[in-house]
């Protein structure tokens, strides 16, 4: 859940047939860093056998044409995230070039042109997200904290460090707190956990996000406790996406039914995190999902198989969530 990810699954709710792009914003927003360390692995590992029908070959680049499409796409959020993936898969001056082709409409866009800028080699860019979150009246500030979570930058950490201990912006808070556990405040991750069982339930959705990517196996009891209370599909889906995420069978279990899903916001999360779960187990449901009709579907389930591709063997050399 990214920011950019839960505003697209907002703005796109009534029509979900026709969805294009989720922000936690669909921007909880996935913030999801993936390190350079993935990359390494991801080209250099030795690839498992695989039993689908299309040789490896050509479903990598069945894949890659999936990111190049949508790269260039009119959709703003969408071609974000392949541009995310397509740094991912060592294509970053593809990407550099196509970003310097696009024009943000506000800070929000422009966070995100920043980050994935940054990801795709151009380490000078988080500067223009430490301005956005130190700017006043910005509408980005949140993607802000959220994309120097993504990408392990804080600055010298004021500025979180205050985003943190405010309550008037819980989705801000939230993301500084991750931003500043991932620079290295251990303790930060305590300002999230009580938010697993708050009464907002964007605040509770974001707070599980953020414990998948950066939680502990104790985190799985409270994650499931509330997993079972919760009533909106999307906010159930994420609560068993962190817990998959955490190393839960059943999360993971459902994680796999959710891939088949007819509401959009939750096909799409289940494709992007069945990628970072490494779960080969559903790799035929995601090859199916390269025809979803709708366009983030399809970036994050080319993503999520290019990951299950090229996993390492080296299990041990990494997270099962694929991200520190």
């Amino acid at each position: 859940m990214t920011l950019d990810h839960l505003q697209y699954a907002q703005e796109t709710k009534p029509t979900p047939q026709n969805p294009e792009e989720p922000n936690v914003s669909y921007g909880c927003c996935l913030a999801l860093i993936r390190p350079a360390l993935v990359m390494l692995l991801l080209f250099t590992a030795p690839r498992p056998e695989t039993t689908a029908a299309v040789p490896e070959a050509n479903m990598q680049e069945r894949c890659l044409t999936v990111l190049r499409t949508g790269l260039t796409a009119n959709e703003f959020w969408p071609s974000m995230h392949a541009a995310e993936a397509l740094s991912l898969a060592g294509h970053g001056k593809e990407v550099l070039k196509a970003l310097s082709a696009k024009t943000a409409t506000d800070d929000q866009q422009r966070c995100g042109l920043a980050r994935e800028a940054y990801r795709a080699g151009d380490h000078t860019r988080a500067m223009e997200l430490l301005t956005i979150l130190d700017k006043p009246g910005s509408n980005g500030h949140t993607h802000a904290a959220e994309s120097l979570f993504k990408i392990g930058v804080i600055g010298d950490g004021v500025k979180l460090r205050q985003a943190c201990t405010q309550n008037a912006n819980l989705k801000l808070k939230l993301m500084a707190a991750a931003a500043l556990h991932r620079g290295g405040d251990t303790t930060a991750i305590d300002v999230v956990r009580p938010f697993v069982t708050h009464a907002d339930s964007s605040a509770r959705m974001i707070a599980a996000w953020v414990l998948g990517q950066i939680g502990q196996p104790r985190d799985i009891p409270a994650l499931a406790a509330q997993a079972k209370k919760e009533t909106e599909p999307l906010n159930a889906a994420y609560f068993a996406y962190a817990l998959a995420l955490l190393g839960d069978a059943n999360g993971r279990k459902v994680l796999g039914e959710n891939l088949r899903s007819t509401d959009t916001a939750v096909r799409t999360y289940a494709a992007d995190f069945a990628g970072l779960c490494r779960a080969t187990e559903f790799r035929e449901r995601l090859i199916a999902l390269l025809d979803d009709a709708n366009l983030d579907t399809r970036i994050r389930a080319a993503e999520a198989i290019l990951l299950i591709d090229h996993r390492s063997t080296a299990e041990s050399s990494i997270p099962a969530n694929g991200r520190e």
